[in-house]
């Protein structure tokens, strides 16, 4: 007589056994696009924080920092070093970005100029190093130091896919 639970039982065994699955490959093209663009909606929302209160606060540089290694972590996959690296990177870009964003508002508004106008003077490179160095304090190395720690922080958490 044959056990009518035995192949049965053999045959649940060996598909529930978890096996080692491979690592999840890092989309690091992909995470830069995505740490760039997480940069600039970082910027225009620390921008809008400051226009909206009139008050520069450090508080927005680190939620740019976690925004950018978040978002470059999920595109990313993996949680792989160099996605630390463009996560710390997107950080820093959406920090300045911020800066440069909120300067465009206040300046269009002080010379009764367009905020697009305005921004294509803003970004040249000669005037945002000057922006962003008169701008710069003491507080700002604080802070912008937190926010690169935080995309660095959250771009290598392992994804919940890889374990």
């Amino acid at each position: 007589m044959t056990d009518s639970t035995g192949p049965a039982t053999a045959t649940a065994t060996a598909t529930t056994t978890a096996t080692p699955s491979e690592p999840v490959p890092t989309q690091l093209g992909a995470a830069i696009g995505a740490g760039v663009a997480s940069a600039v909606l970082g910027g225009l929302l620390w921008a809008a924080v400051v226009v909206a209160t009139n008050y520069k606060t450090g508080i927005m540089a680190i939620v740019v920092g976690i925004i950018a290694g978040w978002v470059v972590q999920r595109v990313g996959r993996s949680g792989a070093a160099p996605l630390g690296i463009v996560g710390a990177a997107c950080a820093l870009l959406g920090c300045v970005l911020g800066t440069l964003f909120t300067a465009t508002w206040f300046i269009a508004q002080e010379t009764g100029t367009g905020v697009g106008a305005t921004l294509a003077q803003v970004l040249a490179p000669a005037h945002a190093v000057s922006i962003v160095t008169r701008s710069f304090s003491a507080m700002d190395v604080l802070f912008y130091g937190i926010a690169v720690y935080e995309g660095y922080k959250f771009a290598t958490k392992p994804s919940p896919t890889t374990g």
